[in-house]
């Protein structure tokens, strides 16, 4: 009798490495999560795989180890040989580094007190339609995130939302006009690493003092925003790199200044 299992190369990259897994064709999503944990020691609960679909245009993220795709086989999954797959996800070191940290500091037993705060604080929904700030002490473009093969939900539609109240936040529109600051397009950051628990993760940029300024707006997991105040915190260190690109002493003066500028100064 014709054995009708076979071996499959399957190619994953993360963070730039490429790895080559060899899977029983019969294998389930979850078997292929194991093998990819041997390599990377990526935590069960932070690996998410985006996978090229051969149906449809487009990719799929795909958590291994949920409940919703663990016995997904790896043909349902539209996984094959020649494919290359890409994977999300935090080591099981570096969560516990974060941990540490987080314990020492004391500050875990904050994070729903803050919750709170952060909810309270967006509790009043701005208008559909914003006005945009006119003149010469503003944001002349926008350009939302695009990743090749993925449709993103929330939308664009929604990232160009949340970057439009940034641009007419009456704190920034303060800071802009006293400073006399003009950046040429605000962008949408690409999640690279996890916001608290990965060594390098950026949540903002700002390129040739105010000629594009990138934030990320989206959590890790693509699935929505991160929250406003996070977002608008990230915009202000970003603007004072407006006049210092090192993180010096003038610098974090120049930043504390915009910050309490934020609050008063309108």
């Amino acid at each position: 009798m014709e054995d009708m299992e076979s071996i499959l190369n399957i190619t994953v990259i993360w963070r730039g490495n490429k790895y080559i897994v060899e899977m029983n064709s019969n294998a389930c999503l979850k078997d292929l999560g194991v093998e990819l944990q041997k390599l990377t020691d990526v935590k069960a609960d932070t690996m998410r795989l985006i996978v090229p679909q051969s149906s449809k245009k487009g990719s799929k993220m795909l958590s291994p180890f949920s409940d919703e795709h663990s016995r997904l086989s790896l043909q349902e999954a539209s996984i094959a040989e020649g494919k290359s797959i890409r994977m999300m996800g935090v080591s099981v070191d570096e969560v516990d580094k974060v941990l540490q940290s987080a314990k020492a500091d004391l500050r875990i037993a904050g994070f729903d007190e803050e919750e709170n705060r952060m909810r309270q604080r967006m509790s009043y929904r701005p208008p559909t339609s914003l006005k945009l700030p006119q003149g010469p002490y503003t944001f002349s473009d926008f350009r939302t995130l695009q990743i090749p093969g993925v449709e993103l939900n929330p939308p664009a539609s929604e990232a160009l939302k949340r970057m439009h109240m940034l641009a007419a936040d009456p704190g920034i529109i303060a800071i802009m006009k006293k400073h006399h600051w003009h950046v040429g397009i605000m962008t949408e950051l690409a999640p690279v690493g996890y916001v608290g628990v990965s060594p390098k993760c950026i949540l903002g940029l700002n390129k040739n003092h105010g000629e594009e300024i990138s934030l990320r707006l989206r959590t890790d997991d693509l699935k929505g925003f991160r929250k406003y105040e996070s977002i608008k915190k990230t915009l202000l260190h970003e603007l004072a790199h407006m006049v210092y690109s090192e993180h010096d002493a003038n610098f974090y003066a120049l930043d504390k200044q915009v910050k309490i500028c934020a609050h008063v100064c309108v």
